[in-house]
C-alpha cells in the first residue's frame, strides 16, 4: 500500500543470499506505476427535498465516490441545520475504516456514540436522533452509500439545509456542499374528536 507522496514509475529489485554467503542481485525484476491521489466526490443525496414531522424516523441516503476505491475514504460528514453550523442541529459522522456512526453533541464540538450500523443503539442530542439499528453503510468499487435513519425533535422545526463533506486518506476532500433542503414541521397539537354514544 503506497502513500500519496510516493507516485510515478518505480522499479522493483530483488536480492538474496544463502548460508554460504553466495548471493544473487540486485536484479531489476519489474516496473510499477503509482498513480497520484485522485480527489473524492459527493455523488448524491436522496431525497434532496422532503417534509417530515417531528419524532418520526425517516431515511436519508448519501452516496460518495473515490476514484482510488471506497477504501480510500477516510470520513464522511452530514449536517442538517438552518445554516452551515455544527451546533444545535444534526451533525453526523461516519468512519468507514472502523464502520462507526457518531452524532455531535449540542455544542457541535465532540462526538456522541461510535456504534456500528445495524447495532441496537440510538444516539441523540437536543435536536435530533440517529437510529443505528436502521442505518446502513454499503460499499462497492469506488462508491460508499450511507442510509442515515434520523428523526428531529419538536424544538428543531422549520426549513433546514443539508450539507455533505468527505475526505480521503491523503486529506483531499469535497465539501461542504449544500445538497438539499428539508422542511421539519412543528408539532401539531392533538384533539379529541368524539365519543359515541355520548
Amino acid at each position: 500500500n503506497f502513500k500519496n507522496t510516493f507516485t510515478g514509475t518505480k522499479n522493483i529489485y530483488l536480492y538474496l543470499t544463502d548460508n554460504a554467503n553466495a548471493y544473487a542481485g540486485w536484479e531489476k525484476k519489474g516496473t510499477w506505476k503509482m498513480n497520484a491521489n485522485a480527489s473524492p466526490s459527493i455523488i448524491s443525496i436522496n431525497p434532496p427535498t422532503s417534509t417530515v414531522n417531528p419524532d418520526q424516523y425517516t431515511t436519508l441516503t448519501t452516496t460518495f465516490s473515490d476514484p482510488d476505491g471506497w477504501q480510500d475514504i477516510q470520513l464522511v460528514l452530514l449536517t442538517v441545520n438552518s445554516s452551515l453550523t455544527f451546533n444545535k442541529g444534526l451533525f453526523g459522522y461516519y468512519n468507514p475504516k472502523n464502520n462507526l456512526l457518531f452524532l455531535a453533541n449540542d455544542a457541535g464540538n465532540s462526538w456522541l456514540g461510535g456504534f456500528t450500523p445495524g447495532s441496537a443503539h440510538i444516539i441523540e442530542n437536543s435536536s435530533a436522533r440517529l437510529d443505528c439499528s436502521k442505518s446502513t453503510a454499503t460499499a462497492t468499487g469506488n462508491n460508499l452509500s450511507i442510509n442515515w435513519s434520523i428523526s428531529f425533535k419538536n424544538t428543531f422545526s422549520g426549513s433546514k439545509d443539508i450539507y455533505l463533506y468527505l475526505r480521503d486518506n491523503a486529506n483531499a476532500y469535497a465539501g461542504w456542499e449544500k445538497k438539499g433542503t428539508w422542511k421539519i414541521n412543528a408539532n401539531a397539537s392533538p384533539s379529541i374528536v368524539s365519543i359515541n354514544p355520548a
